[in-house]
């Protein structure tokens, strides 16, 4: 009896030897597991970490984004707004424009109306009766015309060609004033622009009078006779 009491002892001291190796085996293998479970959860923080901060500044980052296209979208509807103001201002300046040059037309058409009624050779045709004969007439325009060549205040003159019934004739051009124009041909004749056209005439004191006012105007004297035709060129 005493020897199974021994060889019970002994047989569970080797059964409990086991079994506390055993449980010893796994409380440290619980540990390892534990540890490593613990590292893994840090590792995971730290990235849950950076990742929120990610976030964060992706979030930081959209948000001045949307501030910015706010501010874009505002400065948008003003430029839009200004642009739509630019334009009827635009529209506004046609409308002015083409205001301003119907009224210069009509103001034109006025001035060119009362300058036309009121040159010599108009007067000359109110005051010569019907009857008379177109060269004589045309006598009375020279007549008015030379006095309103005595009387002319602005005069500008060159050289030039003028190309009349089929002529081609040399001399000097005489603007006077505004619209009148008178020419003295090398050859000996004058021609004065009238409603009609050039009108040329073998007057001696008209064309005496054109040179005149030739001479003045280019303060020197003009030769009674060119000796050879210049190029055409050199009277453009």
């Amino acid at each position: 009896m005493r020897y199974a009491l021994f060889l019970l002892v002994v047989v569970c001291g080797f059964v409990c030897g086991d079994e506390a190796e055993r449980l010893h085996n796994l409380a440290r293998r619980l540990n390892n597991l534990r540890r490593q479970c613990e590292a893994k959860r840090r590792r995971l923080l730290q990235r849950i970490n950076s990742l929120q901060q990610e976030v964060n500044a992706k979030k930081a980052l959209l948000s001045s984004i949307k501030e910015e296209l706010a501010k874009v979208r505002e400065s948008i509807k003003k430029e839009e707004k200004e642009l739509r103001k630019m334009s009827a201002r635009k529209d506004a300046l046609i409308k002015d424009e083409q205001d301003y040059y119907e009224r210069l037309e009509a103001a034109r058409r006025r001035f060119n109306k009362a300058v036309a009624s009121s040159i010599p050779f108009k007067r000359a045709k109110r005051t010569i009766a019907p009857q008379k004969s177109l060269p004589r007439l045309f006598d009375a325009v020279v007549e008015a015309h030379l006095n309103d060549i005595a009387r002319a205040c602005s005069v500008e003159a060159y050289r030039d060609i003028l190309q009349i019934e089929k002529r081609r004739l040399r001399g000097y051009m005489v603007r006077i004033g505004l619209v009148g124009m008178a020419f003295a041909a090398d050859s000996g004749e004058a021609a004065l622009w009238t409603r009609s056209g050039w009108k040329a005439s073998r007057d001696v004191r008209l064309w005496r009078a054109i040179r005149r006012l030739a001479e003045q105007s280019l303060k020197r004297a003009v030769p009674q006779i060119v000796p050879a035709p210049l190029p055409s060129e050199a009277f453009k």
